[in-house]
């Protein structure tokens, strides 16, 4: 994390960690920024494959736990605290090859109006995926280019955990 946290100053937004939890993606640390958001986020927040941190974890883990998940998610009740909406599997298939087409994900202004986010993977030595990092903004300051400066310093951090994981692919080129 203090990889990332240090560029926070660079960056200016809020910057999480997550994993794959028992009820999908889970944040498990946040650095909030100076930079507002409006949004209730906190650890243990479970965040739905609509959301940046999902596209991400739902591009790389197994095929069929992800789509376990979406299944059971779609049952009234089944995960009462997810941010963002529910999405069946087929429809989510494109963009989950767009986040594996430019190695991370992005949303602008959903599912949760005014928040914007990118989010890349990191990946252990067995080529899995650990952790996704996401940085997280209003949606008016955000840089949505997928070559921004900010886009730029979360893929160069993901690179930099992964490889102290002990990965060498070349996934994020």
């Amino acid at each position: 994390m203090a990889a990332i946290v240090g560029r926070e100053q660079r960056i200016h937004h809020t910057v999480a960690l997550s994993v794959w939890g028992n009820a999908g993606p889970t944040v498990i640390h946040l650095e909030e920024s100076s930079y507002p958001i409006h949004m209730n986020l906190r650890p243990g927040t479970v965040m739905a494959l609509t959301t940046a941190t999902g596209q991400v974890f739902g591009a790389y883990m197994p095929a069929k736990t992800v789509e376990r998940y979406v299944g059971e998610s779609a049952h009234p009740g089944a995960f009462p605290h997810v941010v963002g909406a529910f999405c069946s599997w087929k429809e989510i298939q494109p963009t989950l090859q767009e986040v594996r087409d430019h190695g991370m994900a992005r949303v602008i202004g959903r599912p949760i109006p005014g928040v914007s986010a990118f989010a890349a993977p990191v990946f252990d030595s067995n080529g899995h995926i650990a952790v996704a990092i996401t940085i997280i903004g209003p949606t008016g300051g955000f840089d949505p280019d997928w070559g921004c400066e900010n886009a730029r310093i979360l893929k160069e951090v993901a690179k930099e955990l992964s490889r102290s994981l002990g990965f060498s692919d070349s996934k994020y080129e």
